[in-house]
């Protein structure tokens, strides 16, 4: 109440002062000297670049944690280690595959479950990026989101494939059968990372309500970054558990 008490003051101060030209409505400043103050030091302070990328902060808390709780979800739930574990071998699935480029645009095309995070990891570990597809969205959408990346294969569930093959053409269906499988070749190597904190990790698509759905691309150095400041300011620590109940795809 007080600061909106002050708020209100600053503007009929303005208009007193204006009396022989009242001034239109967007030359009245709205922010008082006081809340200017408040907002400057909020920010006084520059951010610090975190020269890393993302799964290796992951790969920390799988070292330092192991057996802490990463993921919990309708189908099955996974230890740091083990989602470490998990996203290595799929990271090696994909390494595998021949995308005619350096680094891909993946897209994920799942339903709420425990393999969005791993899906998420393992691209990053094999060194390309990702893009997240609600499958409640329109299929215009989806095919306008699938044609921006230019993507040849995507990874989803075994729920979505027949959807996604329509469009994309190849699909990895990512589920407890492909883990299995990958595990039976005894192949422990952990992927060789490749990516820089420069390089893009994924991209967010607008809604495309006033067209296109326009995608903007956030690099590893860009979220280590944010997530750096975000963390402590939300006071979130090593006991936290967050409820991820929105859309993937934002």
């Amino acid at each position: 109440m007080t600061r909106f008490l002050r708020q209100l003051g600053c503007l009929i101060e303005q208009l007193q002062s204006s009396t022989d030209n009242v001034p239109c409505v967007r030359q009245v400043d709205t922010v008082t000297p006081e809340d200017r103050a408040e907002i400057e030091s909020w920010n006084s302070e520059p951010i610090q670049a975190q020269d890393t990328l993302i799964h290796s902060e992951m790969l920390k808390w799988a070292a330092d944690f192991p057996n802490k709780t990463a993921v919990v979800s309708w189908d099955g739930e996974w230890t740091y280690a083990e989602l470490d574990n998990v996203s290595s071998r799929l990271a090696q699935r994909i390494k595998s595959i021949d995308f005619g480029k350096k680094q891909a645009i993946l897209p994920l095309y799942f339903e709420k479950s425990k393999w969005v995070v791993a899906s998420m990891l393992a691209v990053l570990k094999a060194g390309h990026s990702f893009t997240l597809i609600d499958p409640s969205d329109p299929l215009a959408r989806m095919s306008q989101v699938l044609e921006q990346t230019a993507a040849t294969i995507a990874l989803t569930s075994k729920l979505h494939c027949s959807t996604v093959q329509d469009i994309v053409g190849r699909c990895i269906v990512v589920d407890d059968e492909l883990i299995q499988s990958l595990t039976q070749t005894g192949d422990d190597e952990l992927p060789t990372f490749t990516a820089k904190p420069r390089d893009l990790a994924y991209v967010i698509f607008t809604s495309g309500s006033t067209g296109d759905p326009k995608g903007i691309m956030i690099e590893h150095q860009a979220f280590a970054s944010c997530a750096a400041k975000f963390g402590p300011a939300m006071g979130i620590n090593t006991n936290t558990r967050a409820l991820q109940f929105g859309s993937h795809a934002f």
